[in-house]
């Protein structure tokens, strides 16, 4: 489904364990938790049999009418094919996790954020599949967006930035894309300056971390996720 709609490897990955709330500013410092991603869901109702626990189903998820449901119908009576697939999303599981580590390294040393304005520095020196996704998110960030812009047009402001030496700037996702003395300076494309900025990046640079203590403090609150153990 993902591939179908244009979704390169970093996406083909699947659902993270793990992710920030998309609504902002009310969802600060929320995050949302899936523990049970690699759980089937036969063993989860065996589990929950033997513990005598009840469960709801959501009907959605055998309505034939979600394109979900209709691919996992298909799959099922080929259980290698799911296996396969399982087996190349696990694989793009850690490379996501890699990809992730070397991108929030990068946001570590090469970012400063004000109330205002997001400054970044050495965005051109990195692999350009890297910078574009580095940049869509600092777009996403300045602009308060839920999701971060995707496709063509972010590849072709990348390229810009990258190849031409007089870059005067852009506009994206509702972004200001401007340099300023061997910076690009992200901000809100109208009004006022998006509130919170600083936190929502420190809250997307835990989830790329992948460090509880740093998901803890960017959620204000200390941290259940070092005590969650596997049931299966």
């Amino acid at each position: 489904m993902r591939a179908r709609q244009g979704s390169g490897w970093y996406g083909l990955a699947g659902m993270r364990p793990l992710s920030l709330s998309p609504v902002w500013p009310e969802g600060q410092g929320v995050f949302i938790a899936r523990p049970l991603l690699g759980a089937r869901r036969e063993e989860l109702r065996t589990f929950l049999r033997a513990e005598d626990v009840r469960w709801v189903d959501d009907p959605s998820n055998d309505n034939p009418a979600f394109e979900r449901v209709r691919m996992r119908r298909l799959l099922c009576p080929k259980m290698s094919g799911s296996v396969q697939i399982l087996s190349v999303m696990d694989r793009f599981q850690t490379l996501r996790m890699i990809e992730d580590a070397a991108l929030w390294r990068w946001m570590t040393a090469n970012i400063r954020v004000s109330e205002r304005v997001i400054e970044v520095t050495f965005l051109t020196l990195l692999p350009t599949e890297r910078a574009a996704r580095a940049l869509g998110l600092l777009i996403q960030i300045a602009a308060g967006r839920e999701v971060p812009p995707r496709g063509e047009r972010l590849a072709r402001l990348v390229e810009r930035i990258v190849s031409e030496e007089d870059f005067r700037g852009a506009t994206l996702g509702g972004c200001q894309i401007r340099p300023r003395r061997g910076r690009l300076q992200l901000a809100s494309e109208t009004g006022p300056p998006i509130p919170g900025i600083a936190a929502r990046l420190a809250a997307h640079q835990a989830i790329l971390s992948g460090n509880t203590h740093e998901i803890a403090a960017a959620a204000g609150k200390e941290s259940f996720l070092e005590d969650l153990v596997p049931i299966f």
